[in-house]
């Protein structure tokens, strides 16, 4: 009797410790690479989007990926593929091109408010589907009067 108490002791011990031994000593899973926390650390491969609806509510895109010769256009594009991404119409092309909307905010004409973009607090001052952007870049489009 004294044997298999002995043994029922030792066996339980043993299951304690395996399991225990499991718990504290995890088998680590390799983290996969992420391009936009990369991004996150490396201003010069990406580029920066805020989308300021003029009541409030804004929408940042704080890491899109960056490629040579992109312009403003470009990266409305990019960021309309994204899976939160926004929705845009434009008329017109290159150097005439010109924003009509953002996510169903439409442009109210000369007396109203319209899509105004910024690159690095800066009013730009050519058309967005010509503006050349460089890494780093923050666009901000905001719904407002022109100033």
């Amino acid at each position: 009797m004294i044997r298999s108490v002995q043994l029922t002791w030792a066996c339980a011990l043993l299951l304690i410790a395996l399991v225990s031994g499991c718990r504290d000593s995890p088998t680590p899973i390799p983290a996969a690479p992420n391009k936009v926390d990369r991004g996150h650390n490396d201003n010069s491969i990406i580029v920066r989007l805020v989308i300021d609806y003029g009541d409030g509510v804004q929408k940042h895109f704080v890491g899109l990926p960056y490629f040579e010769g992109m312009t403003v256009h470009d990266l409305l594009l990019a960021a309309s593929q994204h899976g939160r991404g926004i929705r845009f119409q434009t008329r017109g092309e290159e150097s005439t091109a010109f924003l009509v909307e953002i996510d169903g905010v439409v442009n109210s004409g000369s007396d109203g408010l319209n899509w105004v973009y910024r690159v690095n607090d800066k009013v730009a001052d050519q058309g967005f589907a010509t503006y050349v952007l460089s890494a780093g870049d923050t666009v901000l489009w905001k719904f407002d009067s022109y100033q």
